[in-house]
């Protein structure tokens, strides 16, 4: 499960953005269930990603990314 507001819809499909390597890198995901805050990914993201969930809209592949805080 993943926050709802990291998932970006485009058409034909949904991504998200992971921190790779002091980057954003796009990651096409399939989803499952969802509820109020949180969506459930079938496929697309690997145990130890780091997701992206805030900026997603304005932020483009490959750019740098500092990380302010982790949970």
């Amino acid at each position: 499960m993943i926050p709802t507001e990291s998932v970006v819809p485009e058409l034909g499909g949904k991504k998200v953005y992971v921190y790779r390597n002091g980057k954003a890198q796009p990651v096409v995901i399939e989803t499952g269930l969802r509820q109020d805050a949180d969506i459930q990914v079938i496929s697309g993201l690997q145990e130890g990603d780091t997701l992206i969930t805030t900026g997603v809209l304005q932020i483009k592949p490959g750019a740098d990314v500092i990380i302010t805080s982790m949970q």
